[in-house]
């Protein structure tokens, strides 16, 4: 049987995963991202951590809360990677979730954009210097908890209205089955580089 670590507990995605996973017989494993008392051996590592605030321009907000994003979105994947690096399985697969459209600016999300950015970057070095497929899913807006960081954000937040839109059902969004669907794809054509979820629907 395969093996799945899902990092990120409390993550709608990781959830939806991990609940996908287990029906196609996957062994799945929850964990938080500082949880390694317990490194299990793996075929694939999810990595769901991310946050969006501090949601603001950048002049404006806590620079202690812009570092901790960047370490939560770009850092931590990359810490929890480097933690369970020796239990990797031959030909396991490794997934990062991206988030902004880098061909665009992200004003009042720049600490999720950099985060983001740092890690978009090192799926290329990853896979240069490792034996492993690792893969970023750009799932685009999926109707998930984390915007409801934007919801309270109100006018601090550059695309309050789109995102109210997508969270009210007035625009489409990307579903969870979407999601596996492009992870299946990902591990069965041992992807390795950023896919947006357009590719696979």
């Amino acid at each position: 049987m395969k093996s799945a670590v899902i990092v990120g507990k409390t993550s709608e995605i990781g959830q939806g995963l991990g609940e996908r996973l287990k029906r196609d017989d996957w062994e799945i494993l929850y964990k938080h991202y500082d949880e390694w008392h317990i490194n299990p051996h793996w075929d694939l590592l999810v990595v769901c951590s991310g946050t969006l605030e501090p949601i603001g321009w950048f002049a404006s907000v806590y620079m202690e809360d812009w570092i901790a994003s960047v370490e939560v979105n770009g850092l931590i994947p990359l810490n929890v990677l480097h933690h369970c690096y020796a239990q990797q399985r031959p030909n396991a697969s490794v997934c990062f979730f991206g988030g902004p459209n880098l061909a665009k600016s992200s004003p009042s999300y720049s600490a999720y954009r950099a985060g983001k950015v740092l890690l978009t970057e090192m799926v290329a070095v990853l896979n240069e210097e490792t034996d492993l497929n690792v893969f970023m899913i750009n799932p685009g807006v999926v109707k998930t908890k984390i915007h409801n960081q934007t919801l309270a954000a109100g006018a601090r937040a550059a695309n309050y209205e789109r995102v109210k839109a997508m969270m009210d059902g007035n625009e489409r969004t990307t579903t969870h089955d979407e999601i596996y669907q492009c992870l299946k794809w990902c591990i069965e054509n041992k992807v390795k580089r950023v896919v947006h979820i357009d590719e696979t629907r």
